[in-house]
């Protein structure tokens, strides 16, 4: 269109012949465009959970070995089983959300928001992904202080902490990645720092 949006149309054409008359034909175009949207935004959400399944289940076949080649002691076992369970919710969750893509087709994204410390979300990921960084050797930690409160969807903001870690730690061989927080005029900035390419 002029002002540069894409739009698309399905193209149907019949040709008729009536009695003692030049053939007509007739073609259709029908305006396809939210259909067409529709599908791209099921495309990127798909691609974007497939991305999000990938980073719990690798953590949590990294424990599974840690479980099955370390002599832990009864404590540290608890405390991997307490993370396998965390992870294991959070895979459940992000199914679920994939069995809801129905809410997507009708245009509606509920999100769920609540006053959560943004330390507690980024030790949850760290501690899911921390066997992928213990098989690197490299430092995985965060600098998010205690008591940082925020108001938004958590599961969102932890999908979002878990792609970045998880891309930092693919793509880092030596140091580390680090959760950064800052505060300034109300507004909370969340940086992923790593030492990879």
């Amino acid at each position: 269109t002029k002002d540069g949006k894409e739009v698309y149309f399905e193209v149907v054409s019949e040709t008729f012949k009536p009695a003692q008359q030049e053939p007509v034909a007739l073609i259709v175009f029908r305006d396809i465009t939210t259909e067409h949207e529709i599908n791209e935004m099921k495309n990127d959400i798909f691609n974007s959970v497939a991305h999000d399944l990938r980073a719990p289940l690798l953590g949590l076949q990294a424990y599974i070995m840690i479980m099955r080649e370390s002599s832990l002691s009864k404590e540290e076992q608890q405390k991997i089983l307490a993370t396998m369970e965390s992870s294991s919710k959070t895979l459940t969750s992000l199914i679920e959300k994939i069995l809801d893509i129905s809410k997507l087709e009708r245009g509606i994204m509920v999100l769920n928001k609540t006053k959560f410390d943004l330390s507690e979300a980024a030790q949850k990921v760290i501690r899911t992904l921390s066997p992928l960084a213990q098989e690197k050797n490299i430092s995985l930690k965060s600098s998010i202080a205690a008591g940082s409160f925020v108001y938004a969807d958590r599961s969102l903001i932890e999908r979002v902490f878990t792609n970045l870690v998880s891309n930092a730690l693919k793509f880092t061989d030596k140091g580390g990645v680090e959760i950064l927080h800052s505060v300034k005029a109300g507004l909370n900035t969340v940086t992923v720092k790593d030492t990879g390419i």
